[in-house]
């Protein structure tokens, strides 16, 4: 969850959000996907990941809108054993 209102009406919907992950064991994030915020102020995003990353999204501070970031989600990929 990400909140980041200083005029919640004008912030919630059609901001930009920068979907950002890392590696495990590395301290940077990097920009991977862009999405707008919808309507009910909500947005998604699917992914199939091949490794294991940390996500966060991002937003960035508006002259309407104070920027955040969300908590961090680790995403834990187990490789499948061949048979």
């Amino acid at each position: 969850m990400v909140e980041a209102f200083a005029n919640a009406a004008a912030c919630e919907r059609g901001q930009r959000v920068s979907i950002q992950r890392r590696r495990a064991g590395s301290l940077r994030y990097r920009t991977f996907k862009r999405v707008r915020i919808a309507r009910r102020g909500v947005f998604g995003l699917r992914v199939r990941p091949r490794r294991t990353y940390v996500y966060r999204a991002r937003l960035s501070g508006t002259g309407r809108c104070l920027g955040a970031v969300s908590n961090r989600k680790r995403v834990t990929v187990v490789r499948r054993s061949r048979r």
